[in-house]
């Protein structure tokens, strides 16, 4: 429980930030999203996987983790979101790039569960930003 309690204490609830995530400077930004069906859990190494994958700069990239199935989250994208899948879960998690304000990579995962670790992070949150 210490490293959960560690990375939940490193998570910064950030709704302000969804906005920012989807705007340029006032602008609308478009993305692509990268959609993928899971036919079992969704685990926590794998979202942490994702991030490990890239060559993230704390200075540059901020991570985050979204509910998927959150019709204020879809909102925030302001992009064509694909429908949520009957009997599957949705999360959304993404790097948002801070130097050139977009999401410059992204996973919409649709899964049968989600392993509780990522449901303890999200919380009731539509939006959780990890630093």
């Amino acid at each position: 429980m210490k490293i959960m309690d560690s990375i939940i204490g490193i998570i910064v609830i950030a709704l302000a930030i969804g906005a920012v995530v989807c705007y340029k400077k006032g602008r609308q930004e478009s993305i692509d999203i990268n959609e993928e069906v899971i036919d079992s859990e969704l685990m926590f190494d794998d979202v942490v996987s994702f991030f490990k994958s890239h060559n993230l700069n704390q200075n540059k990239h901020v991570p985050f983790i979204a509910n998927g199935d959150c019709e204020d989250f879809r909102k925030m994208l302001h992009a064509p979101y694909p429908k949520s899948k009957e009997g599957y879960n949705s999360i959304f998690i993404g790097i948002y790039d801070d130097e050139c304000k977009k999401i410059i990579d992204n996973r919409l995962l649709h899964c049968k569960s989600v392993d509780p670790k990522i449901l303890e992070i999200l919380g009731d949150e539509k939006l959780v930003v990890l630093s």
